[in-house]
């Protein structure tokens, strides 16, 4: 072999790195990205939450046509205040915050369309198609569940879904809804009773609860 040839160095290759991704599971350069208007950081915090907000709208709406339009609802108000918010650890509780204020908006301004429910009538003629589970007796249940949910009071039903259904912590409930811990107790309380009172109304629903100790005294 020639002394002057050189001997081939393998190549380190370079991975490609796409625009959304350079943020990984850094938060803070999420948040300082979102902050200067980079809409590669908007993309991202959309792909990161999204699953997240609609699982949130849909426990406290249920299957719900609006649905894409309400979690497009909550992302235009989260991009619109995102300089308030501080800590970036706190980002998804923030934007569930959000969420909870667009479903709450939601069910409001619909309670005030059934008052005038002759002029808004088109709106209610068509129920959305939900598929059915293959179980008939978890579809009664489930059915049975929204049903009484549609009748609780605002802010019961908001904790009840967020607390039984999403089941999130005392904590977490209280900072989606703005109030404090004791508050929140005291209202999870009330939902409960609310619930149990109602769901009386349901043989599918007393019969599930007569077999769970928390709800069997109730």
């Amino acid at each position: 072999m020639h002394s002057s040839m050189r001997t081939s160095q393998p190549r380190t290759l370079t991975p490609i790195v796409l625009p959304g991704d350079r943020f990984g599971d850094d938060d803070a350069a999420l948040l300082r990205a979102l902050k200067a208007g980079d809409i590669h950081a908007a993309s991202r915090f959309y792909e990161r939450y999204a699953n997240h907000i609609a699982r949130v709208l849909t426990r406290i709406l249920g299957p719900d046509r609006e649905l894409a339009d309400l979690i497009n609802d909550t992302f235009c108000a989260a991009y619109a205040s995102v300089h308030r918010l501080k800590d970036s650890a706190k980002m998804k509780a923030w934007i569930t915050k959000i969420a909870v204020h667009v479903a709450r908006s939601c069910i409001r301004k619909r309670q005030r369309r059934r008052v005038l429910w002759f002029r808004y009538e088109s709106d209610y003629s068509e129920p959305l198609h939900v598929p059915e589970p293959a179980d008939p007796d978890v579809n009664d249940a489930l059915s049975a569940v929204q049903a009484v949910l549609t009748k609780m009071s605002l802010e019961n039903r908001i904790v009840f879904s967020l607390r039984f259904i999403e089941q999130l912590d005392l904590s977490a409930v209280a900072e989606a809804c703005g109030v404090s811990l004791a508050t929140v107790k005291r209202r999870i309380q009330r939902a409960e009773g609310e619930f149990a009172a109602l769901a009386r109304k349901h043989d599918c629903l007393v019969e599930r609860m007569a077999r769970t100790e928390k709800w069997e005294s109730r």
